[in-house]
Order: C-alpha cells, then sequence, then structure tokens
C-alpha cells in the first residue's frame, strides 16, 4: 500500500471487511511521500461490496478503533492533502449492507486539507440525492465516539480534488438506512476559509424512510463556515439531542452567516 494513498486498505467484493486496532496505534498518511499532490490522502479505507449484513448484529463494513489512536493526514510539501480522510468508511454493494465505525478513549485524528473528513462512514457508495449525491445503498450507518479530538483545517479554500462538497468532521450517510451518530465527549473542530466551501462538524442524512439520530452528550462542536450539526431525512424521523455538550456555529469562514446553524434539522418530504 501506498503510505502517500493510504494508511490502512481493506476491500472485499462480497465478504465482510473489519478493520481493528490495537492501543497506541499510530497512522500517518502524508501526501508528500511521493513529489506531486494526487486526490487520494485517507488514513483507513475500509469496503466492502456485500448486498447484505451477513448477521444483524455484524455490519458489512466495521471500523474498530482502540484507545489512544492517533490517525494524521497531511502534505509536508505544500501544506494541504485536499479531499483526505482518516477514516473513510464504504459499503458499495447498493443493498442493505451496513457500516459501523466505532472510536475508543482519546482518539487524536488530524486532517489538514481543503474539502476533508475526519470520519466518513457511508452505506450509499458516497453522498445521498439530499447532499447531491447520487448514493444508492440503504444499509444503516453507525458512528459511537467516545473521548478525543477530531482536527480537520482547512487551509487556502480550494479544493484540488473534488472528493467532497465541503468539509466534514464525522459524516454518516445512507439512501434509506438509518443514520445513528453518538458522540460521549470528543471535541471536533473543522473550518475553512471559503466562500464556497462548508462546515459540518457533525452530519448524518438519509432518504426514503430512514431515519437519522444524533445523541451529543459532550464534547465541543465548533464549525466555522456551516452548520454544527446537521440531520436531514426525507421520510423518516430526526432527532437531534444535545444533552451535555457544547456547538459552535461561528460562521467566520467566509460563507454567508445565515449558511451555519448550531443544529440544522430538515425533513425534506416530498408533497
Amino acid at each position: 500500500i501506498d503510505p502517500d494513498d493510504y494508511g490502512v486498505f481493506a476491500k472485499s467484493a462480497s465478504d465482510t471487511t473489519k478493520v481493528t486496532t490495537l492501543a497506541n496505534d499510530t497512522i500517518i498518511v502524508d501526501d508528500a511521500v511521493i513529489a506531486g499532490s494526487d486526490a487520494t490522502n485517507i488514513g483507513i479505507y475500509a469496503e466492502s461490496g456485500r448486498t447484505a449484513n451477513s448477521a444483524p448484529a455484524q455490519a458489512s463494513v466495521e471500523v474498530l478503533i482502540d484507545k489512544d489512536n492517533s490517525i494524521t493526514v497531511k502534505d509536508t510539501a505544500d501544506g494541504q492533502a485536499d479531499g483526505g480522510g482518516a477514516i473513510v468508511a464504504v459499503n458499495s454493494g447498493l443493498g442493505t449492507g451496513g457500516v459501523k465505525v466505532a472510536t475508543g478513549d482519546n482518539l487524536a485524528i488530524s486532517v489538514t486539507g481543503d474539502a476533508t473528513a475526519g470520519i466518513f462512514a457511508t452505506a450509499a457508495q458516497g453522498l445521498p440525492p439530499v447532499l447531491g449525491g447520487a448514493g444508492k445503498g440503504a444499509g444503516d450507518v453507525s458512528v459511537t465516539l467516545t473521548t478525543g479530538a477530531i482536527n480537520v483545517i482547512g487551509v487556502d479554500g480550494v479544493d484540488a480534488t473534488g472528493n467532497l462538497p465541503g468539509s466534514i468532521g464525522v459524516g454518516a450517510f445512507s439512501a434509506g438506512g438509518a443514520i445513528s451518530i453518538t458522540n460521549a465527549a470528543t471535541n471536533i473542530t473543522v473550518t475553512e476559509n471559503s466562500a464556497t466551501l462548508r462546515t459540518v462538524g457533525v452530519s448524518g442524512a438519509t432518504t426514503g424512510a430512514g431515519s437519522v439520530t444524533e445523541l451529543l452528550n459532550g464534547g465541543t462542536i465548533t464549525s466555522n463556515n456551516g452548520d454544527g450539526a446537521s440531520a436531514i431525512a426525507v421520510d423518516g424521523n430526526i432527532k437531534v439531542i444535545l444533552a451535555g455538550g457544547t456547538i459552535n456555529a461561528l460562521n467566520t469562514g467566509g460563507a454567508p452567516a445565515a449558511d451555519g446553524d448550531g443544529i440544522f434539522a430538515s425533513i425534506q418530504d416530498d408533497p
């Protein structure tokens, strides 16, 4: 595996894909290892093409991070690993295969570049239609965080890859499945200096009858150019609970102030 592109790479066309780290693991991806910038800069990449989970409690893609792990995505040559992500977990089976990401205590994620993501988990192969994508997979997606920090830091506000429409701290997406994001006490910071690249601290979106649940029990979420927490569904329910954490939607990155809400929740049901 090219350390310029991936720290860990796991992919199966038809079987369950599972990545498990140990305590105190460190993963560093540097886009400068090979001269010149490219569009692939991912700490952990896990993908399965299963059309359904192998068992009810076994998601088709699982990324399980132990305590005291560090994942860094950077470019020491020009300072920006555009389009990169620390953890990318994808079901590409276009069925009901699910995705699960769970992190242990003292997580340290750092991604430096424009239009990047700390954690990007999708059962829709990419973004669902409600976010401008063409994803069709309807699996359930869950992301569970304990303690630590996720820092997604934009640089010049210009994305050279087109991988993502903006920067995301934690994103969970499906085209019909249930979305669940739980944050016990992880601090999430996402910044961009751009009039067009928006930031979202926590983003959950699905279509059809899928529901979105975001339980924000602790930690501070800071987004300087968009929403702190975003939840979008079509016919399903939305539940966003801010139980003990803090959300800062600063609107200081250059996008219009109206673009940034502390909590944005939208049911986009057709009449």
